[in-house]
């Protein structure tokens, strides 16, 4: 397949464009992909339409061309040459290139705004480590489901943590990327190998669950007993990984009821954590804020700090 791309290449920009991909991706998965555009502000979509943008060929391992959508490269070519649309068709390695470009700012809290400079651009590193790591727990249950792990999981497995691994730095995915490294180094998975990693998996999805059941994270500081939640002029502040939806339409919720959503302050009431949180919480880009709000609530009581499912039940 003759692939029409631009050229010379267009100067690729973030806010406010489309990016729909086809084909399998190299450099990150299209998860990752997707977090990093959105957090400079632009969408990653399953079509291209009147606005603004580009279409990304994946460049993965098992991209030939046949694995391309001739669809989306017809439909993004009669955008750009019918319509005269500002439609690009660009290599993946040209988009990794740009985004690689951008560093996460380690000493950046997660309330910040992202602050969009052309040089560097500092992500909210929480968003990333947050659907990062809800993206390693869906693999991992699905990897448990049938209490076996087969060589083939393992070694996808691996491809995702290698090419996650970098993006942010996030903990939990790069203790994982050590062990399952020394698992593969020779080649071969035995059966105390595959023992130990089944462990590993089963005790950071929170270990055994019914299907569809949220996650439970035993050390989390939350309040107990568990305190009643009014709406009415109370300010809410969310942080981890939702199962109701992203931070923006758990904050729309909360305005709706006659409540005050935004950061962690002196003056919040309820600080509500996500259900997609772990044992491991304190070594996520979260942790900060939790620690934060169980220092305040010592001195003064408050925020009250609750989960997502006892939130969810008070709406």
């Amino acid at each position: 397949m003759n692939i029409p791309f631009c050229d010379p290449s267009p100067e690729i920009s973030i806010d406010g464009y489309d990016f729909n991909f086809t084909g399998p991706t190299r450099h990150h998965s299209l998860s990752t992909y997707t977090s990093l555009i959105e957090c400079l502000g632009g969408n990653v979509v399953d079509a291209l339409g009147e606005r603004q943008g580009f279409l990304v060929i994946g460049e993965g391992e098992t991209s030939p061309n046949h694995c391309i959508s001739k669809r989306a490269v017809a439909h993004a070519v009669r955008l750009r040459d019918e319509e005269n649309l500002p439609i690009h068709i660009i290599h993946e390695r040209n988009l990794f290139a740009l985004l690689d470009s951008f560093d996460p700012d380690p000493d950046v809290d997660d309330t910040e705004d992202v602050v969009q400079t052309q040089n560097p651009v500092r992500f909210r590193r929480s968003e990333l480590t947050d659907r990062q790591t809800a993206e390693l727990i869906g693999l991992a249950r699905g990897m448990l489901s049938d209490g076996f792990l087969a060589d083939a999981e393992v070694e996808y497995l691996q491809k995702w943590l290698v090419a996650s691994e970098g993006v942010v730095g996030n903990p939990l995915v790069m203790m994982l990327a050590r062990r399952v490294e020394e698992i593969m180094a020779d080649g071969i998975v035995d059966e105390d190998e595959r023992a130990d990693l089944l462990q590993t998996l089963t005790q950071f999805t929170g270990s055994d669950f019914e299907v569809g059941e949220a996650l439970k994270a035993s050390t989390l500081p939350l309040c107990v007993p568990t305190p009643e939640i009014n709406f009415s002029g109370r300010r809410f502040c969310f942080t981890g990984t939702f199962g109701f939806g992203k931070r923006k339409v758990c904050e729309a919720a909360v305005i709706e009821r006659g409540g005050v959503a935004g950061s962690l302050t002196l003056s919040t009431d309820f600080l509500v954590i996500g259900e997609y949180a772990t044992d491991s919480w304190a070594q996520s880009s979260y942790g900060r804020k939790i620690e934060k709000a169980v220092a305040t609530r010592t001195d003064s009581g408050c925020p009250a700090i609750v989960s997502e499912a006892h939130w969810r039940a008070a709406l």
